[in-house]
This record gives structure tokens, C-alpha cells and sequence, in this order.
């Protein structure tokens, strides 16, 4: 009966060596696990400040696009503004350029008669 409850005792120290070993193994690995947890969450928020500094650049983007859009229209109109002024200054040159030889030849016809 000694034997007995000695090889008990035996067996229960080692069962409890088993578990300890386990809880060990178990507590570091929730320890890796609460570790992992923790860098996923610090690679989160890094990556949602990312996200948000993304965002703000590319309203800025969108923004500059817009005004650089509006003064493309703006220089658009200028330029056809421009292009019908050139219009109206070459017609004006052209009649003045008939005018100018009209005026030549009736002097011209003028001096042939003097």
C-alpha cells in the first residue's frame, strides 16, 4: 500500500509538473498572442492615420484640379476673346488697306490730270 500511494504521489507530481509546464507554455502563449494583438492594432491606426493623410492630399489634389480647370476656362475665353478682336483688327486693316489704295489711285489719277 506504501508502494501504492507512493507511485500515486509520483504520478500526481508529475501530472502536476505536466500542467505547470502547460500553463507556462499556455501564459506565454497568450503573451505572443496579446503581443500580436497589440502590433496589429499599432499597424491599424498607423495605417489609418495613413489613410487620413491620403484623403486630405487627395482633396487637396482634387481641389488644385478644379481651380487649374477654372482658370483653363477662363484663359479659354480670353483667347476667343482675343481671337475676335484680331478678327475685327484685321478687317479693320483691310479696309483701311482698300481705303489707303483707293485714295492712292484717285491722287494718282489726280496728278496724271494736273
Amino acid at each position: 500500500m506504501f508502494l501504492f500511494l507512493q507511485e500515486k504521489i509520483a504520478k500526481q507530481k508529475a501530472n502536476e509538473q505536466r500542467l505547470e509546464e502547460d500553463k507556462k507554455n499556455l501564459r506565454a502563449n497568450l503573451d505572443d498572442a496579446e503581443n500580436r494583438v497589440t502590433r496589429g492594432e499599432l499597424a491599424r491606426r498607423s495605417l489609418e492615420g495613413e489613410l487620413q493623410r491620403l484623403k486630405l492630399a487627395l482633396n487637396d489634389k482634387e481641389t488644385e484640379n478644379q481651380v487649374l480647370a477654372d482658370r483653363v476656362e477662363s484663359l479659354q475665353r480670353q483667347i476667343q476673346d482675343l481671337e475676335a478682336k484680331t478678327q475685327s483688327l484685321q478687317l479693320t486693316i483691310d479696309r483701311l488697306s482698300l481705303s489707303l489704295a483707293k485714295s492712292e489711285e484717285v491722287e494718282s489719277e489726280t496728278k496724271g490730270k494736273v
